[in-house]
């Protein structure tokens, strides 16, 4: 049985996802978190209480406001927010316009960065299109956890198909790694030679 504090984490996260769409109002977030999470979850944990989401609203008010942007809808004009440089422009938006995108809504700023940065670790996304969001989300996700609850932790833990950094750019370079097994075999058999 999970422990309440990695219930708590799901549910902050929420919250946190929630303020940073402008739906700063404590009564809504917590509503929302009700709603998502149900009056009482399978594991026996609960919904937190309405003076924890407002604790976490106070928490979320010193956040600076240039991190927090970046949790909002995605928006071509604030790429330098983002990291991404203008040049690469029109790289992002065909990414973002790929009719596979598995997004049911707009990415945000931060997803849209990863799905960026992905896009350079590994040129063949083609064949595997619904990977790159999946992945963005993930890597989102692990950078919203430092900046909400404060660690520098590389271990993604709100689902049970948690994965932690290394094993999601893993699985990104797999499939590419076939040109150093490749060298490696040729060296190997050019030593024999």
């Amino acid at each position: 049985m999970p422990k309440r504090g990695h219930i708590a984490y799901g549910q902050k996260l929420h919250a946190y996802e929630l303020y940073a769409r402008n739906s700063a109002h404590t009564d809504n977030i917590h509503k929302s978190i009700e709603s998502h999470w149900g009056r009482t979850l399978r594991s026996g944990g609960s919904v937190v209480t309405i003076s924890t989401v407002a604790n976490w609203v106070k928490e979320f008010k010193q956040i600076p406001r240039d991190i927090i942007e970046q949790d909002k809808a995605f928006r071509l004009h604030k790429l330098s927010l983002y990291e991404i440089p203008w040049q690469d422009s029109t790289r992002i938006m065909k990414i973002l316009d790929a009719p596979p995108v598995s997004f049911n809504k707009l990415p945000t700023g931060r997803e849209a960065k990863w799905m960026w940065r992905l896009s350079y670790m590994k040129t063949d996304w083609d064949s595997v299109s619904m990977e790159l969001p999946r992945l963005a989300i993930k890597c989102a996700q692990t950078e919203k956890y430092k900046i909400i609850f404060n660690r520098d932790s590389n271990l993604i833990t709100f689902d049970h198909e948690d994965e932690d950094m290394n094993s999601i750019m893993e699985q990104i370079w797999k499939p590419s790694n076939t040109y150093f097994e490749q060298s490696s075999t040729q060296n190997v058999s050019n030593t024999k030679s």
